[in-house]
């Protein structure tokens, strides 16, 4: 979702679950707008069933922004160890080499 939208996404999913407890209704919620992304949600959904939490993480999903290529580029570098990227740029050809590989995967 590209916009602000102030349709809530999770009391669509969440009306629907009889085998919950307004309680756990309320939890789930929460969760949902507490968490930062669907991965984050995921550790939060404790004793929801697998159906309504995967309805869940589909909604999270479908309101979260687009990451530009290069964004999830610097995103990935950065979680890789430092010496492995030192060693990769003493080797560019290498490097090259291997990214080529990878491109020509997909």
């Amino acid at each position: 979702m590209s916009e602000f939208s102030l349709y809530d996404e999770a009391k669509d999913v969440l009306a629907n679950a009889a085998d919950l407890s307004d309680d756990q209704r309320a939890d789930a919620w929460d969760a949902f707008y507490d968490s930062k992304d669907p991965e984050d949600l995921a550790k939060r959904l404790t004793g929801v069933p697998d159906a309504m939490a995967q309805a869940l993480l589909t909604a999270k999903s479908q309101m979260m922004p687009e990451v530009p290529h290069g964004v999830r580029a610097v995103e990935i570098l950065a979680k890789i160890d430092p010496a492995v990227l030192d060693l990769a740029e003493q080797h560019p050809k290498v490097l090259q080499n291997l990214i080529d590989a990878v491109r020509r995967k997909k």
